[in-house]
């Protein structure tokens, strides 16, 4: 595989932190995309004609496109109000023939007379929220006492059309192949490590910038001596220090410090020590090479076996090719092989 392959596998894989709040939101919004696209596929182009009657004894259902006549009697039975101010208003709609009533959310204000009017209405049905379903119900006995049948399960906006079924498919497409492409982030390993030789005459270009990534274990003390601790953690790129030790032990220590501020201001600061052991008796091989992504670093990977004998791998990188070098340099000065063609040293 080129390195232009391993670069964009490695860069694809960074993204699934972004890639997962994207997935958040894209179904957040393709779930009522799916349901716009299922009431525009499920009505006609045109309104079908119905009866008061129909609607009043629930034939139909909500997102039904429908046409309706009957008399409006006003003023409104219901309104929703936001900060004093009237922003839903609903009335009913009247069959003198059939005796029946269906709810209607106005398009816009109600008349505050007392008057009635013979009326056309277009629009969808809907089942009410459990509020306006409440305020229905507490109202059906006395509407029933009169011989009108009416329901509490279903009102009809006036004017409102189904949803363009173009608009809805391509909302529901869109969606659909944004989620793809983040779910596919989950397919590519978060790190892409490439053998490669050490340059041992690369010159040393500032700080070596050391970076560790992999499974660490808790460390309950440092000083005077370390003690492991119970905790386990994953860390991606987190800055890192090499800790030569004795018998021939390596130590990739990290001091982990969480900081969390409200308006700027520091109000909690926990600080942890974390550690990876390498030792002759559970390193497996050490490889020397590049870890590649948006940004590409010198790198050694060290595969070994931790406690419960489970194998596991651990990244170290550098800002350059000469912190790799002195890196490996010691590996090999404490006897271990760095490389597939060399020999630990006894």
């Amino acid at each position: 595989m080129n390195e232009n392959s391993l670069r964009w596998k490695a860069r694809l894989g960074s993204l699934k932190a972004l890639a997962a709040l994207i997935l958040l939101f894209a179904v957040i919004f393709l779930i009522p995309a799916l349901g716009n696209l299922s009431v525009a596929t499920s009505n006609p182009t045109e309104p079908q004609s119905v009866d008061i009657s129909q609607l009043a004894r629930n034939e139909l259902g909500a997102n039904q496109y429908v046409t309706v006549s009957g008399t409006a009697f006003y003023p409104s039975a219901y309104q929703k109000t936001s900060d004093g101010r009237v922003t839903e208003e609903y009335f009913f709609l009247f069959d003198v023939d059939t005796a029946a009533a269906i709810l209607i959310q106005a398009k816009g204000t109600v008349s505050v007379l007392d008057s009635s009017e013979p009326k056309t209405i277009t629009g969808l049905t809907h089942a009410p929220e459990s509020e306006l379903r409440n305020l229905i119900l507490s109202d059906l006995p006395d509407i029933q006492s009169n011989g009108v049948t009416a329901t509490a399960d279903l009102y009809l906006g006036e004017d409102e059309k189904p949803p363009d079924i173009g608009a809805s498919s391509a909302a529901v497409i869109g969606l659909g192949v944004v989620s793809a492409l983040c779910l596919a982030t989950f397919f590519f390993p978060g790190a892409v490590f490439g053998p490669r030789p050490v340059d041992s005459l690369s010159a040393a270009t500032g700080d070596a910038g050391v970076k560790a990534t992999g499974q660490f274990v808790q460390l309950a003390s440092v000083q005077p001596s370390i003690q492991i601790g119970q905790g386990k953690r994953k860390f991606s790129n987190a800055v890192a220090n090499v800790v030569p030790l004795e018998n021939r032990r390596l130590m990739i220590y990290i001091h982990h410090i969480l900081t969390t501020k409200t308006y700027g201001v520091t109000v909690n600061r926990r600080e942890s020590d974390w550690g990876v052991f390498i030792d002759p008796a559970n390193v497996i091989d050490i490889e020397p090479g590049k870890l590649y992504g948006w940004k590409d670093r010198a790198a050694v990977r060290l595969r070994y076996r931790d406690e419960a004998q489970k194998e596991q791998t651990l990244y170290v990188s550098f800002n350059h090719a000469a912190a790799q070098a002195e890196f490996a340099g010691l590996l090999r000065r404490m006897g271990f092989a760095v490389g597939s063609g060399e020999m630990p040293l006894l």
